[in-house]
């Protein structure tokens, strides 16, 4: 007996009999074809000479090669073309064909009756004619297509002048400037799936490719190469049939950092689950989900624009996007900017353009690391090197100025664990220690350097709240207030250690060869010296008053004393003084209440509250807490001080929704909090608890199991009635947080009705031993998470059965109930049992653990059968 061969399919690329065709076979030349050959046979049908020879068939089984090779029918198709023929498509309706469009579409059918011809009946007149197609052929058939040609463009660019239309039909061009701009609308906006919009525009814009879905595929991080402080990555591309050399560094500003974006998207957003260690893991893996990349991507930019009809990021639109952006527009700019800054012997190694047909000399000067670095610093905001040089790169920010405030390692590395969503489950690359580390390490101390930049900007407040919770949990801290100026300081520190680090590209003059520049790089090196012996003097100085403040006799406390002398704390207002002025809230009120029963405008107004300082943005309101959202719910609430507890005085609530407003109206709890917003904070101690354990380890924290957990459902930032948002989150994560919390987040009506939905589907599915498994908070999250996917998998599979048993849909099932297609979200499961409602007659699929456990039996017997080999 012989196995079977499940190898030999037909595919694209490949006959069915194996042999290699030698014509193009993509997905999208034939359906470039098709359309110009549906050109061809509209034309047959409304011309009257040629109606005989429109058949439903095709337009070659009618006609004859004597009548493909005469002139007569393709000077009737060529006018057709640019001066009946209308555009039919939603786009651009009722228009006539550009120029490009009309003249290829005549040699793509001419190109087609060629093949015909030869391989019917082979003539020499045919032969003879069909030399017309020749680029450069000097026979009368090819002069006479030049020349038909070149009528129908000069046609055609009269009457757009004429008209006043655009002739260039390219996509207009994008800098760098419009790029900060569209990634500053969508970090105001601050909710997860604007963090992955970013992420996905900015890799664009850093790979300057309309990406196709193969270019997608080409992020693996298996491919992922770091050197030079950077992070190489081969692109595939899929017209030239080969690799270009695509290359991540650091950003000059937050909103041109590919780093900064990538942490930003780590933080909001937990990746898609690793089954194990073959299972391919994509960069930009929401990209995965769609068979039109380039489309999903321009449709971000098109929301941006005035006249989108996007109701989500309608306040944030953008009036300095030209007209007809998309996706293309980013390769268009980044090939300007890139012209304008080095020569075109490095441009073309940076957007992967192919030369070899203008010269040998392109077979032997390939993309390299060295060269691609160049290009890459123009594109991430930093000044250009000197005209054909080359040289160094950015370096990324460092966690090295953290570590010499006395921060231990191992916090730092917990907090990047929790803060990335890392465990069992997340790609092995990622974890501490292996490949990527750097690359997440040098994301991680972006997002650091950048917080203050973010909190002062009202930006990613989401991102914001979760950083400050996370560190309050991992080192022990109660005050947001004091985490909060903590992190400024760190800020502070990793910027200036960036600053200097980047001075090779900052502190150049404007003259390539300008002698200066060599004492600005010396100035500069000594700079970074001096201030890192500074740091060391102050480290060990700290170490010292930590010792003298431990050996005081009646000392009872072991932090060190900060360097700089702080101000006096504000002494707290008196009770009396608090009790008038809520006396007097209660008067306003009343008189406020009367005057709009009367309608009379109220005679006693008082001012508005001051603005909250500048170190400690409002996050979101305290309505928004839940039991899901640990991390942030510690972050926005502030522990009543010790003056307060020890005196006995009651708490005053003070009329505000914005915990950080209670923050400034409440008694500082330490000389930290009560510091000018202006002057940065002094360093913070670890504390002498003790820490919790990593995640990673297969272990979890037994005196608070459900504070290990990091926070998925961050709330919106910037909405007047903030609720937790469910797009862009998997319906395995919010099933896996469910079971260890048992109550569903503080989610609006209509979103709560979706997830009680998808959670009853799941605890459908589940057998018990799943459910023990999920609940159990010692088990490891990664594990859970897989079998939380595994789950979401069987209910795929359960849909997909449904539509291929329904007479309507069996030859053609929806994609998106297809194995691979996309995550299933949270609105994945309403939506189906919608499409399964409208077909007729109509499916209604009920949960039940019964029916579930028959389908899952079966379900595995054909697993089994599926892998058994076969015989024939």
């Amino acid at each position: 007996c012989v196995l079977r061969d499940e190898t030999m399919a037909p595919r694209p690329g490949r006959a069915v009999d194996g042999s290699m065709p030698s014509i193009g076979v993509s997905a999208s030349w034939a359906v470039q074809c098709a359309s110009y050959m549906g050109y061809f046979l509209q034309f047959l049908h409304q011309s009257p000479g040629f109606q005989r020879y429109a058949t439903g068939e095709g337009p070659w089984r009618q006609l004859p090669v004597s009548v493909l090779c005469q002139k007569a029918i393709w000077e009737a198709f060529a006018h057709y073309l640019v001066h009946d023929y209308k555009i039919k498509g939603t786009r651009n309706r009722g228009k006539l064909l550009s120029n490009l469009t009309a003249v290829g579409a005549l040699r793509v059918v001419l190109a087609k009756a060629k093949d015909h011809c030869a391989a019917t009946s082979p003539s020499i007149a045919a032969t003879t004619f069909f030399t017309c197609l020749e680029p450069h052929g000097t026979s009368s058939s090819a002069v006479w297509l030049r020349g038909m040609t070149r009528n129908m463009n000069r046609i055609i660019s009269e009457r757009c002048k004429e008209a006043g239309e655009d002739q260039d039909n390219a996509a207009p061009p994008i800098n760098i400037d419009q790029v900060e701009q569209v990634v500053q609308a969508y970090a105001t906006a601050g909710t997860t799936d604007a963090t992955t919009r970013i992420f996905d525009l900015l890799g664009l814009w850093h790979t300057h490719r309309a990406l196709g879905r193969d270019e997608v595929e080409g992020h693996r991080l298996v491919l992922l190469v770091l050197l030079f402080s950077a992070a190489f990555a081969r692109v595939p591309q899929s017209k030239v049939s080969k690799t270009k050399l695509a290359c991540w560094v650091a950003g000059a500003r937050p909103d041109c950092c590919v780093l900064t974006a990538f942490g930003e998207d780590l933080a909001l957003k937990q990746r898609r689950v690793v089954v194990g260690e073959d299972d391919t893991h994509w960069m930009f893996d929401d990209l995965q989900t769609t068979q039109t990349p380039g489309t999903k991507l321009g449709a971000f930019l098109k929301n941006l624009t005035p006249s989108s009809d996007s109701v989500e990021y309608a306040p944030f639109a953008l009036q300095t996007l030209p007209e007809g952006v998309s996706a293309a527009s980013f390769r268009v700019g980044a090939c300007n900017m890139l012209a304008a800054n080095m020569p075109a012997e490095l441009a073309v190694q940076v957007t992967g353009h192919d030369l070899t047909g203008i010269s040998a000399f392109w077979e032997y000067l390939r993309a390299q690391y060295a060269l691609v670095i160049v290009g890459a610093i123009v594109l991430a905001g930093w000044p250009r090197l000197p005209w054909g040089h080359l040289g160094r790169g950015p370096r990324p920010a460092s966690l090295l100025p953290i570590y010499g405030l006395g921060v231990a390692e191992a916090q730092l590395e917990l907090m990047i664990v929790e803060l990335f969503h890392l465990d069992s489950s997340s790609p092995p690359s990622f974890l501490p220690r292996k490949s990527l580390w750097p690359l997440i390490e040098a994301a991680f101390a972006s997002l650091v350097m950048w917080f203050e930049h973010r909190a002062q900007r009202g930006q990613m407040g989401a991102l914001v709240v979760r950083m400050r919770g996370i560190y309050m949990h991992i080192f022990s801290q109660r005050s947001a207030h004091t985490a909060h100026s903590t992190l400024i300081s760190w800020s502070r520190r990793v910027r200036a250690r960036f600053v200097e680090d980047n001075r090779h590209l900052t502190g150049r003059w404007i003259s390539d060869d300008d002698p200066r520049d060599a004492t600005s790089t010396a100035l500069g090196t000594k700079v970074v010296e001096l201030q890192t012996q500074l740091t060391q003097v102050q480290a060990q100085l700290q170490s010292i008053q930590t010792t003298l403040a431990a050996m005081a006799p009646g000392s009872a406390s072991t932090q060190p004393l900060p360097l700089p002398p702080p101000p006096p704390p504000p002494p707290p207002p008196p009770l009396a003084s608090q009790q008038s002025q809520l006396d007097e809230m209660k008067e306003i009120l009343q008189t406020i209440l009367a005057s709009m029963a009367t309608g009379a405008p109220s005679p006693r107004l008082q001012p508005p509250p001051p603005p909250l300082p500048s170190s400690l943005p409002p996050p979101a309101p305290a309505a928004t807490l839940h039991p899901m959202t640990s991390f942030a719910a510690a972050s926005t609430q502030s522990p009543p001080t010790s003056t307060a507890m020890a005196t006995g005085a009651p708490l005053t609530v003070h009329p505000m929704t914005s915990s950080s407003a209670a923050l400034a109206q409440s008694p500082p709890t330490s000389t930290a909090s009560a510091a000018p917003a202006a002057a940065p904070a002094p360093p913070m101690q670890p504390p002498q608890a003790p820490r919790p354990q990593s995640p990673l380890r297969g272990q979890a924290a037994s005196q608070e199991p459900q504070q290990h957990r990091p926070s998925l459902l961050a709330p919106y930032a910037g909405n007047p009635t903030p609720t937790p948002q469910l797009k862009g989150m998997s319906a395995a994560d919010y099933y896996v947080d469910f079971k260890q919390r048992k109550a569903h987040a503080n989610l609006g009506r209509q979103n709560r009705t979706r997830a009680e939905l998808t959670v009853a589907w799941l605890d459908a599915m589940a057998t018990p031993a799943e459910h023990a498994h999920l609940s159990d908070p010692e088990k490891d999250r990664g594990e859970q998470r897989r079998v939380a996917r595994h789950l979401t998998e069987l209910i795929k599979e359960l849909f997909f059965n449904a539509f291929k048993a329904h007479p309507s849909t069996r030859a053609k099932p929806p994609r998106s109930v297809k194995q691979g297609s996309q995550a299933l979200g949270m609105n994945w499961i309403p939506d189906r049992l919608k499409e399964l409602g409208k077909l007729t007659p109509p499916v209604l699929i009920t949960p039940s653990q019964v029916a579930f456990a028959t389908f899952r039996a079966r379900a595995r017997a054909t697993e089994r059968a599926r892998k058994r080999p076969r015989c024939v």
